[in-house]
């Protein structure tokens, strides 16, 4: 669940309603209401309450559909209603898919552009968006920002925390229409209807061949693998080392 307002993810909805109301004690808003914008002030920045430069004061312009709020009525507060509308005046060029804002549009052109303006500066990764640049740089910081509030375990994505409470919660909504099977993941669901499919998806890169399991084709990959001139065998007796 992402705040509109400053980007900032939540694994529950409740947990992003009390976000919410904080962005309304403290007037913290950003000026791209979807959170799209690619400036380094799409989050303002605004300090809390009583430390100087505080911005509790700043008069905002409130949603009638929902609980968010907008600096700007005429700009941003209008492009938000075209969300409640269903709206899309922006259209693409180049597939004709519309979205609501211009914003979005923008994000959007860039699949076919390929254009990546968002650049790691400890790797060579690029994205088309600031928001996964900054999940990605968590592989670096090694930052979890998402906590299990069952058991503090703690995640860098909040999908991979919605994920871990079905753990504690039983939750498996990903249900197979062939037999009574859930899973939690719908990864996990894809690989069990392959059994009743007959389907192989996961493809040798070197002969074609395909399997249903992953690990079998790890299996094979070995039969392909060479080392010094020789073909990899994993395997190696204990007693004299064949």
């Amino acid at each position: 669940f992402p705040c509109l307002l400053c980007g900032r993810e939540f694994g529950r909805q409740r947990s992003l309603r009390q976000h919410e109301r904080w962005h309304r004690r403290t007037a913290v808003v950003a000026p791209h209401p979807e959170g799209l914008g690619d400036d380094d002030d799409n989050v303002t920045g605004a300090s809390l309450p009583g430390q100087p430069g505080s911005r509790a004061t700043e008069r905002l312009h409130g949603c009638a559909v929902c609980d968010k709020a907008f600096k700007r009525k005429k700009g941003h507060l209008r492009m938000h209603l075209m969300s409640h509308s269903g709206a899309k005046p922006y259209a693409c060029s180049v597939c004709e898919k519309a979205f609501p804002s211009k914003e979005h549009l923008l994000v959007h052109q860039r699949t076919h552009t390929n254009e990546k303006p968002y650049k790691c500066l400890l790797c060579e990764m690029a994205f088309r968006q600031k928001k996964y640049l900054l999940i990605h740089q968590r592989n670096h910081t090694g930052e979890k920002p998402y906590t299990c509030a069952v058991c503090d375990k703690a995640f860098k994505k909040s999908e991979y925390l919605q994920i871990h409470q079905r753990t504690h919660t039983g939750e498996r909504p990903y249900k197979c229409v062939q037999c009574e099977k859930a899973f939690t993941q719908k990864g996990d669901l894809q690989r069990h209807e392959a059994i009743h499919s007959g389907k192989k998806l996961f493809e040798c890169p070197v002969c074609g061949k395909a399997f249903k399991r992953k690990d079998y084709l790890a299996i094979h990959k070995n039969n392909h693998s060479v080392v010094k001139g020789e073909q990899k065998k994993p395997h190696r007796c204990l007693e004299c080392g064949k």
